[in-house]
């Protein structure tokens, strides 16, 4: 069982005969193979590390008891394009490792958008999304959602990204304050993002794909450099009657 599992994992990260040519032959001069397989090795790491990417943006909302500064609209923004890009890549067939950090997103936004509205006492909203949330990913796997249609989903996640990157860059602006936001869960982001571009033309060359990592990385690069900017800065009171 564990030899077959280490065959399996060798024969993924070194596609075609790319562990011969590499490995035995040591001919590290073959362009392709070098791509590929360091396409491969990144695109799990960017897996792993998706799985705990927004665990320090978790933590600093469940140890302040408040998501102060962190936009709930952006975050379900996110959260839609994320499961859009589940959906698209089951739907083309891609390998796990060319789009398995989305599902981990996906589930680490909906635990933030469950947090602020906890915080906020906003039950009621918080169903309302689950159910709205199971719903949708429900259809999908009943098959409700043809392939083209899954299609222009994805096309129009593009501009969710921007959208929600947007709405918290502008919120961030005008308190002039980044608040509970984290800077390790953003800069994590802004590499992930980055190294995305390349295995994404390595692996499926698609151009929906690409792009949607190509705006993710701009607006990353955005909030992170107000989080710089913007450091040790305080939320603005909010005034009351």
């Amino acid at each position: 069982m564990i030899v077959q599992l280490i065959h399996e994992l060798i024969v993924f990260l070194f596609p075609k005969d790319c562990f011969e040519e590499l490995i035995l032959k040591f001919n590290i001069f073959n362009r392709e193979c070098v791509r590929m397989v360091a396409s491969r090795f990144i695109g799990v790491c960017i897996v792993v590390g998706a799985s705990m990417v927004k665990v320090p943006q978790i933590l600093k909302i469940f140890n302040e008891g408040s998501g102060a500064g962190v936009s709930v609209f952006s975050q379900l923004l996110e959260l839609t394009a994320y499961t859009t890009s589940v959906m698209y890549s089951v739907t083309k067939k891609f390998h796990f490792s060319a789009w398995g950090e989305s599902l981990f997103l996906s589930c680490q936004s909906l635990a933030i958008i469950g947090l602020i509205l906890w915080f906020e006492r906003s039950f009621r909203r918080l169903l309302i999304v689950l159910a709205c949330y199971a719903a949708v990913c429900g259809l999908y796997l009943w098959d409700w959602f043809s392939d083209d249609l899954v299609t222009v989903f994805q096309t129009l996640s593009i501009l969710l990204v921007l959208s929600a990157r947007g709405l918290q860059a502008l919120e961030n602006y005008r308190n002039k304050s980044t608040g509970q936001l984290s800077a390790i869960t953003f800069s994590l982001l802004l590499l992930g993002s980055l190294a995305r571009i390349f295995t994404s033309i390595q692996e499926t060359g698609d151009p929906v794909i690409i792009m949607q990592y190509a705006v993710s990385s701009a607006m990353n690069a955005i909030i992170c450099w107000q989080i710089y900017a913007y450091w040790g800065r305080r939320m603005p009171l909010k005034k009351t009657e």
